[in-house]
């Protein structure tokens, strides 16, 4: 990547930018649920370096989503897997989690803060934070 670094929004990020970086490590948004974070391996080392670096966010993200919470009142995880992921509409995420729209909104800007805090440590972890960061 370039000497600059990327400073995204990370709601921003998740619904504009991710497929980007999902298209280029040859992924599909599905496969950054935590139930698949063991099928996701590394690119060699001889593979150019956007595409590793796309790998590496993908993987970032999947972990972050990862350590979300996902209990009765926080479902943190439920909602960027619906909303994110699955890219179901937030009238349909009110739906499956059985909360209010009020609640779910409080609920999805929180899952963005922790989700951004995971994720900028992951990137930090392997290598990225040099090359992205996300804001909430």
């Amino acid at each position: 990547m370039s000497n600059e670094k990327l400073i995204l929004n990370a709601s921003h990020f998740l619904k504009y930018e991710l497929d980007d970086f999902v298209s280029l490590s040859g992924r599909q948004r599905i496969e950054l649920k935590p139930t698949n974070l063991n099928n996701l391996h590394p690119f060699a080392d001889d593979y150019p370096a956007l595409l590793k670096l796309s790998e590496k966010i993908t993987y970032c993200v999947a972990k972050a989503i990862s350590r979300l919470p996902n209990q009765h009142k926080k479902p943190y995880q439920d909602i960027f897997i619906y909303y994110y992921l699955e890219g179901l509409y937030s009238y349909e995420v009110v739906s499956k989690i059985g909360y209010s729209i009020r609640r779910y909104s409080a609920f999805k800007k929180q899952a963005i803060v922790e989700f951004t805090n995971y994720f900028n440590f992951y990137a930090l972890k392997y290598g990225l934070a040099s090359d992205i960061e996300l804001v909430s």
